[in-house]
């Protein structure tokens, strides 16, 4: 009997412990983290990558997952240093639901980072970003433990909800004005770029601006 009450005590608390939820959930530290963890090991089409920014001295250190409306991230924080105690380095982050990775390599004395896409067998496309475009960068830094009020986006582009400032439409007739309409590109909540919505949804076409009255 005392076996029986042990069996089931034990199986009440792991049963507690896989119903966390919330808004973003960070796994404990376990022996996988607390060694040292290559990206070969985790995200091996990634691990040329890091041994040309790093060598081999950096490592994978913690986990956490996200909810974005109706998308999951899993993001893996990566720091210097053979046993992960430097100073940041950058992050993984995979949106779980559509099955993309990317990694950001942060450079803070800049305050940029080059977020780094699979492109080819050990080969990748980069995109760089400067932070400080967004004030909110100086408080909170490149963090992915934070949330803006209003809350806007977590990652990745938004919808066409942003509007300009109304101005004049260049060359109308009879003259009128508008507000340019374009959706932006977030970053751990961070506001990194923009791109213009366009009449007829023409690539590299005439700016598509919402009426407004001219004052």
């Amino acid at each position: 009997m005392k076996k029986l009450v042990l069996m089931l005590s034990i199986l009440f608390i792991v049963g507690c412990s896989n119903e966390e939820s919330g808004k973003h959930t960070q796994t404990p530290d376990n022996k996988t983290f607390r060694l040292k963890t290559l990206a070969g090991a985790v995200y091996p089409d990634f691990s040329t990558l890091l041994n040309t920014l790093y060598g081999t001295s950096y490592s994978l250190v913690s986990q956490q997952t996200f909810k974005d409306g109706v998308e999951d991230f899993k993001v893996h924080t990566v720091r210097l240093g053979a046993t992960g105690t430097g100073s940041l380095a950058g992050y993984f982050i995979k949106n779980t639901t559509t099955g993309e990775t990317v990694y950001l390599d942060y450079h803070p004395t800049t305050g940029t980072a080059d977020m780094y896409h699979v492109s080819g067998p050990s080969t990748y496309k980069k995109d760089s970003y400067n932070l400080t475009i967004d004030p909110q960068y100086f408080s909170h830094g490149l963090s992915p433990n934070w949330e803006p009020v209003p809350k806007t986006k977590f990652w990745g582009w938004g919808g066409y909800d942003g509007r300009d400032p109304c101005l004049p439409i260049p060359d109308s007739d009879p003259p009128a004005c508008g507000k340019i309409v374009y959706k932006t590109y977030y970053v751990f909540w961070l506001a990194l770029d923009r791109e213009n919505a366009t009449v007829g949804n023409t690539p590299g076409g005439e700016p598509l601006r919402e009426p407004c009255d001219c004052i």
